[in-house]
């Protein structure tokens, strides 16, 4: 699995959040997980872990992210 966070401000978030689904969706890949938490005050942390790396990696370009090491 490859792991994507990606930092989004909370003013932005649920635009970002449409503009994520519209992507995995033109794309034809979805993460096996999806998950948010506070990251800061003004931010929220979006963590998505992918089956495959070349969709993880796409999707980290696209928005910014940050690709981690694979999951167990």
């Amino acid at each position: 699995m490859r792991i994507v966070e990606v930092t989004v401000a909370v003013a932005g978030l649920g635009d970002t959040l449409g503009e994520m689904r519209d992507w995995l969706d033109r794309n034809k890949c979805g993460p096996v997980k999806f998950e948010t938490a506070t990251n800061a005050p003004d931010a929220v942390l979006v963590r998505l872990e992918f089956s495959e790396g070349e969709p993880a990696e796409a999707f980290e370009r696209h928005f910014g992210g940050i690709g981690l090491a694979h999951a167990a």
